[in-house]
């Protein structure tokens, strides 16, 4: 998959709602969002660049920001995480949450392989969470940390990954996959 944009002139894998769900807004070669802590005030923004530079980061952080959450400004709908059937799905980072935003999922995302981990026990706090990991190592180590913060404060704690050949929900979207939760996500326990 390619990082750059797709037809749409959109990440591939997002759609302009999607972006739009977390707070996010086009700016001139990107998008720009808020990171939050769990009370939805805004801590931090970041802006995602859809080519940058040869040697130069695809994301920067605003100057006296710091890594938090990423979900919409409006909080959490009431209803979401309420059952097993309908849990709060946790991405990482700011394209993966947007990507399951644009496909009408309640999604929260994490900054750089599960930080703010703290931060999301708290706004996830008795709620049904189904982790979305990355297919790597730093994905898998993520999940671990994410889980260990998770279990005993959420109602329950599942988690999945993309089929392998994908890097993230994002990419296997992008690449013609369909998100299903078709088979049980694997359960870890406290």
């Amino acid at each position: 998959m390619s990082d750059g944009l797709d037809a749409n002139n959109m990440p591939p894998g997002t759609a302009a709602h999607g972006w739009l769900a977390i707070g996010g807004e086009r700016v001139d070669g990107g998008w720009r969002y808020p990171e939050r802590n769990a009370q939805g005030e805004r801590i931090g923004t970041l802006t995602r660049w859809d080519a940058p530079a040869e040697g130069q980061p695809r994301y920067t952080a605003a100057k006296g920001g710091k890594r938090a959450l990423i979900f919409p400004a409006d909080g959490l709908p009431a209803y979401s995480g309420t059952s097993l059937c309908d849990p709060i799905l946790v991405a990482e980072g700011a394209s993966d949450t947007a990507c399951l935003h644009t496909f009408a999922f309640t999604a929260v995302g994490v900054p750089m392989a599960g930080q703010a981990a703290g931060e999301l026990a708290v706004l996830l706090r008795e709620r049904h969470v189904v982790l979305i990991g990355d297919n790597d190592t730093a994905g898998r180590k993520s999940i671990d940390s994410l889980c260990a913060a998770l279990v005993g404060v959420c109602e329950s704690v599942r988690f999945a990954f993309p089929p392998d050949g994908h890097k993230d929900v994002r990419s296997w979207v992008a690449e013609g996959g369909v998100w299903r939760f078709g088979h049980r996500p694997s359960d870890r326990r406290g």
